[in-house]
């Protein structure tokens, strides 16, 4: 029996395993699309068609037919005028992309400089509405007053003489502001123009007559126009911070303070800010690289130049990270690294996947421009063709070989496995014969307690002195456990039981004050138990006699399971094979005959 695991799996495999492509030339190809995957190095373009040929060959036919050579060479050819017409179409792209290039340029310019006059214009006529900031750099209004650093704000709000603290409103928080006397309207009350850190901020009330309060800016790189939106705003292009201050500031901020300040001073001169000056710097840079250009930039300003800064920008950064594209111009070097390849090959159509193979070498090389490019496509299919018959022969002596293994492996088997059953069941036997057998109700009497059993339940009697009452008694059934016995003496029972039990489904009680009678049922009802409690004696189950007249009372899947375990008994007990060993037996017959060239004289079924 020790070979039908391996019997069933041979027989699995066979029908899940379609026959290799490999295996004889002379095989049908089924017509559908396997997947190729290599990569090619430029510099070896051999190694590269010695992959595509071998596998070309291992899945098809196409190396029998007198035609191979032809197609080849003639899909070779196709690819380098391809690749000729690919490349002058792509020479006339790019002279065609910077022809609109340029034009763009000078359209962008000359939009530019219009639609950057109009916002100077614009911003000019709005700062001149703007009222100067007080000497705080804030604004003194009619209800309070308010001055500023880039990194705090001072309210002073006045109030009647003689106001204290307890008679005023004064709610600080990230966004909003509201000051004022309980029982009055607010003096301010409206949302912070921007947003500040509460935590940090304080208020206090001097001479009984003014409101001080203390904002912490959140952005502290920045100037406020109002304190509270909705109010008059300052011109901060007139803000004129404490130089003297600036010390105080970290490196990073105080680089940036300068920086606002230098562009402040440069756009009060009407000179161009450090931004501006950067761009210049750039744009000047792109008009020397189109010197040669058709555009004029005579239209070109200081400020209308900008717009371009961006495209060229990314041009720039485009050219740094692409690569020259290898079919730009066939006299471009390639470089010496691997390059990935994918696609599918149907073996009823080889000419679709050779012209795919042969476009992406004209791509990615100057292969097909060398005099030897044909002489060495044709030797690649020659070698395939004979390494393929190499193969199939290796192949074929790789099979018998196995073929010889594994029935000299079945014959070994059979022997090793006769050996085996026959040492198990004289075991078995040995074993069996040590056992007890089981008393009438298929359990056992021992000296303190003795026990039945049917399939579904046990019935355990204990027996204790006469007159002995529930109240006398220690009983407890648990799950895995059963402990019976009299109250202060030792338990007559106190084990682990042989298997799980239904606790909600056990009672016990006591007959006759002399017995103590206890009705337990198994988890499991598909076994017979060997002992009550672990450690005791064993019955030997093989000895068991279930009552038949109770078979009716099961469900189907249980009674078939019973009838089966009842027919094996029998089998075993007139020496006779179970109902799983006669299976086995029919499936040793069936490989028996499907391998009738194997001997198997020496294999005798047990």
């Amino acid at each position: 029996m020790a070979i039908i695991s391996d019997f069933q799996d041979d027989e699995q495999t066979k029908k899940q395993t379609p026959p290799s492509s490999s295996s004889s030339s002379s095989q049908s190809k089924p017509s559908k699309s396997i997947p190729f995957t290599s990569t090619f190095d430029p510099s070896n373009p051999t190694a590269f068609l010695d992959k595509v040929f071998d596998f070309i060959a291992k899945e098809s036919d196409f190396f029998e037919k007198d035609s191979a050579e032809k197609v080849i060479l003639s899909a070779g050819r196709a690819a380098k005028v391809k690749k000729a017409k690919v490349v002058a179409a792509e020479k006339a792209k790019i002279a065609a992309e910077e022809k609109a290039k340029a034009e763009k340029v000078a359209a962008a310019a000359k939009a530019e400089k219009k639609d950057v006059e109009g916002k100077e214009d614009e911003k000019k006529d709005q700062e001149s509405t703007l009222a100067a900031p007080n000497k705080g750099n804030g604004m003194d209004l009619e209800k309070y007053s308010w001055t500023q650093t880039l990194q705090e704000l001072n309210v002073n709000v006045p109030v009647p003489h003689g106001t204290k603290s307890r008679f005023l409103i004064c709610e600080i928080k990230k966004n909003h502001l509201t000051v004022g006397l309980k029982g009055q309207p607010p003096i301010i009350d409206g949302e912070l123009y921007k947003s500040i850190k509460p935590d940090e901020c304080y208020w206090s009330i001097e001479d009984q007559s003014i409101v001080s309060i203390l904002l912490t800016k959140h952005d502290q790189m920045d100037w406020w126009k109002c304190l509270v939106k909705g109010d008059p705003e300052i011109n901060t292009q007139k803000v004129e911070p404490e130089t003297s201050k600036l010390g105080d500031l970290d490196p990073e901020t105080r680089s940036t303070v300068e920086k606002m300040m230098f562009d402040q001073r440069q756009k009060s001169m009407g000179l161009p800010t450090s931004e501006e000056l950067q761009k210049q710097e750039m744009m000047k840079k792109f008009m020397s690289q189109h010197s040669d250009s058709e555009t004029s930039f005579e239209s070109l300003t200081n400020s209308s130049s900008m717009a371009i800064i961006s495209d060229y920008q990314d041009d720039e950064q485009t050219k740094k990270q692409t690569p020259p594209s290898s079919s730009s111009s066939s006299s471009q070097p390639k470089p010496s690294k691997s390059i990935p390849f994918t696609s599918t090959f149907d073996p009823s159509n080889p000419t679709a996947f050779l012209d795919k193979v042969f476009d992406f070498i004209a791509k990615e090389s100057d292969f097909f421009e060398k005099d030897s490019a044909e002489k060495v496509i044709l030797s690649a299919g020659r070698a395939a063709k004979v390494k393929k018959a190499k193969v199939v022969a290796a192949e074929k002596a790789k099979i018998a070989a196995e073929e010889k293994a594994k029935a000299e492996k079945v014959a070994a088997a059979a022997k090793a496995e006769k050996k085996d059953v026959e040492g198990k069941e004289d075991e078995k036997k040995d074993q069996e014969s040590s056992l007890a057998a089981p008393n009438k109700g298929n359990g056992m009497d021992l000296e303190k307690y003795s026990w039945t059993q049917s399939l579904q339940e046990l019935n355990v009697n204990v027996p204790v002195p006469h007159g002995t009452k529930s109240r006398f008694l220690t009983c407890e059934i648990k799950k895995n456990h059963l402990t019976v016995g009299l109250k202060g003496q030792p338990p007559i029972i106190d084990g682990e039981l042989y298997k799980s039990i239904k606790p909600d489904d056990c009672f016990w009680s006591i007959e006759d004050q002399s017995i103590v009678s206890i009705l337990l049922t198994k988890h499991d009802q598909m076994d017979w138990w060997k002992c009550l409690v672990k450690g005791d004696p064993e019955i030997n189950t093989q000895k068991v006699e279930p009552e038949n007249s109770k078979l009716g009372d099961l469900d189907p899947e249980t009674r078939s399971t019973v009838e089966k375990m009842m027919f094996d008994q029998r089998q075993k007990s007139m020496g006779l094979p179970t109902s799983e060993e006669l299976q086995k037996q029919e499936m040793m017959k069936k490989f028996m005959s499907q391998h009738p060239e194997m001997d198997f004289s020496r294999a005798k079924l047990s």
